[in-house]
């Protein structure tokens, strides 16, 4: 099916189902970049720990003391080295699986067309590869850029300073103020990375008219889901079925849903929903629109669209613009509509 039939937006309860089989938006330079910054926070807290407990098992070596203190003093120095790459493993991990919507476990199987390495191949050098590689490299410039002045004065520094612990310090505070730069500067560039991955994720699960029509038929099968929709429903439409003798024209699907729809520039700029029907309330809707002359338009993927996405007293949503404007196009001509008409 071409790309141009898929002109509806994924419904929340596909996107669901598509999360919950694991296909949903990742980056992982977003995840890569938490890890960093989680790999920075705990070599800020672990260093002064380092440095204690270093001083400590040197002084336990020298003057002779127990080996246990020794061991001690050494267990902690450990502790601390490892911490920034225990942070950045957890940090990581927790990262793709919030975007990944929580930790889904399946049953093992083996995909045989994953063990093709010719189709590895054509993966690493395709268009998304090719993307990935051109994005990469402004943002290595920006990260230059952004920590390469600290990385100087850190240099400069060190020369200029005689004492080695105030070299030391120095250096670390301008390596310090690198990291964050070049943290900065990566959050900007996994972010976009992110957006764009999710850009991407919802333009693939776009749906045809068919699709969003079986969509609804098994979203409609559910008896709990169909009796609350249903209560809702006779609370919101009652007294509002009268105001479809102020639509523009009607779209129905033909039988269960009806949806009012307003379109009077520049009064109303954009086509507003007046009253959103079903099953009886909806039969009310399209009686009102035939004994005032207003136009049925019979359309059943657009009619759920907008009963489903729509809210009476609002515009309509994005997705619909298209078929509506057919639509209006299309009243106009045959001299139905009145686009001046305010």
């Amino acid at each position: 099916m071409s790309g141009e039939d898929k002109r509806y937006d994924a419904t929340p309860a596909r996107r669901r189902r598509a999360i919950r089989d694991g296909n949903a938006a990742r980056s992982a330079e977003l995840s890569g970049a938490l890890a960093f910054g989680a790999s920075i926070v705990a070599t800020m807290l672990a260093v002064p720990l380092a440095v204690a407990a270093a001083t400590r098992a040197l002084a336990a070596a020298a003057s002779g003391l127990r080996p246990d203190d020794v061991a001690a003093a050494t267990a902690v120095l450990a502790l601390a080295a490892l911490a920034p790459l225990c942070a950045a493993a957890v940090i990581g991990t927790a990262a793709s699986v919030a975007q990944a919507g929580g930790l889904h476990v399946s049953g093992l199987h083996i995909d045989v067309k994953k063990l093709d390495a010719l189709a590895g191949l054509r993966r690493m050098a395709g268009a998304d590869a090719a993307v990935a590689a051109a994005r990469a490299v402004p943002a290595f410039v920006a990260a230059l850029a952004a920590t390469l002045p600290d990385l100087t004065r850190a240099v400069r520094g060190a020369v200029v300073l005689g004492s080695p612990a105030a070299a030391a310090s120095f250096v670390a505070g301008a390596a310090l103020r690198a990291w964050l730069a070049a943290l900065g500067v990566g959050l900007v560039f996994a972010v976009a990375d992110y957006a764009a991955a999710r850009r991407r994720w919802l333009r693939g699960l776009r749906m045809s008219a068919d699709e969003l029509k079986r969509e609804t038929k098994e979203n409609e099968g559910d008896p709990h889901a169909r009796a609350r929709r249903k209560s809702a429903h006779r609370t919101l439409v009652r007294g509002a079925v009268s105001r479809t003798r102020e639509a523009s024209f009607v779209v129905v699907n033909p039988e269960h849903v009806a949806v009012a729809l307003r379109y009077a520039p520049p009064a109303v700029p954009v086509p507003q929903i007046l009253v959103r029907a079903l099953d009886d309330a909806a039969l009310r809707v399209k009686a009102i629109a035939r004994e005032h002359g207003i136009p049925l338009i019979e359309d059943v993927a657009l009619a759920r669209l907008l009963y489903a996405a729509g809210a009476p007293g609002r515009a309509i949503p994005p997705e619909a613009y298209v078929a509506v404007a057919q639509i209006v196009a299309s009243l106009v001509r045959e001299g139905v509509l009145a686009c001046e008409a305010g």
